[in-house]
């Protein structure tokens, strides 16, 4: 009986990027992926991954668009809404490449999630229209972004209370439940007072991840190294860290796997009680069969078009 697989993709920022390299070596690998979830960056990239694109699709369309280039992608936000940044470009561009912009109609199970700044709740998102709307949501970092708003209520990013959601996979039912963690947290000597707001936002984020670790069948922590993490110009840099940990994983996983299937074929040895104590012929019988050798066997992508320079 095959196993449903889930993957929950955790928010990084520009580290975001080595999730697409990590999806690349899932598929490579042949391992279909039933239910996605996402936080921030994670919610994009799955988002886009849920709606049918193979991973290198969204590697060259992030790269047409100039999604790498925050300049090109962001624009400053003059309006006093509670953020420095204005996300309606991006959203247009999701909107571009998944114009129906409705949960239902993705090709795979998809969740994001975002905090309910009015209720101070965590929410799941994962059916109705508005996709884009929510994913923005999903994504505004304050106080960078400014938050987005849903009928009377205002929006953050999820990531503030659950930065790689498993809940989901757990109601969707999911055997493989993956996470996908991005290495946020790492020392620093020294930092310059203006980027502290975003060390404070790094460790909450960090603290998220290690409390859901435990509902996850596999967690796979992606170092990007030396770069920042707001690095967008580095997102093939980042494509490939994400890669090489995903073929790692692959590796180990199957091999795991495999051992579990050899363990349940092992036979098992044990006494077998007859009417009168032990049954030593049967026994012995048991240890014959066990010392006979065994022999046996062992053992989609189009790209978009053109990718501008």
């Amino acid at each position: 009986m095959s196993q449903k697989i889930g993957i929950s993709l955790s928010g990084g920022a520009a580290y975001g990027f080595s999730h697409i390299g990590f999806l690349q070596a899932i598929d490579d690998a042949g391992i279909e992926v039933e239910c996605i979830t996402g936080t921030s960056m994670g919610a994009l990239i799955g988002a886009l991954y849920a709606a049918g694109y193979s991973p290198y699709q969204i590697l060259i369309m992030l790269g047409n668009e100039g999604m790498h280039r925050i300049e090109h992608i962001f624009r400053p936000n003059f309006r006093n809404n509670g953020g420095i940044i204005d996300t309606q470009r991006l959203e247009r561009k999701l909107q571009k490449y998944i114009p129906h912009n409705t949960f239902e109609k993705l090709e795979r199970r998809y969740y994001c999630n975002v905090l309910n700044m009015n209720s101070l709740q965590e929410e799941v998102i994962g059916e109705g229209g508005m996709l884009s709307k929510w994913v923005m949501a999903s994504l505004a970092i304050p106080p960078f972004f400014a938050p987005v708003k849903v009928g009377s209520s205002y929006y953050f990013d999820g990531g503030l209370v659950d930065i790689m959601p498993v809940e989901p996979l757990l109601r969707e039912g999911c055997d493989e439940r993956i996470g996908v963690s991005i290495k946020l947290l790492k020392p620093h000597v020294y930092m310059k007072p203006t980027w502290m707001s975003l060390r404070a936002l790094e460790f909450m984020c960090y603290a998220t991840t290690e409390r859901s670790r435990e509902k996850f069948t596999e967690v796979v922590d992606v170092d990007c190294g030396k770069y920042g993490v707001l690095n967008f110009r580095s997102y093939r840099t980042f494509y490939e860290v994400g890669y090489n940990e995903g073929r790692a994983f692959v590796r180990e996983w199957k091999k795991r796997k495999q051992e579990r299937i050899e363990n349940k074929k092992a036979p098992r040895l044990g006494l077998i009680p007859n009417g009168n104590g032990i049954d030593k012929e049967n026994l012995q019988g048991r240890f014959r069969a066990v010392e006979q050798p065994h022999h046996g066997a062992e053992q989609g992508r189009d790209d978009v078009q053109g990718e501008k320079s």
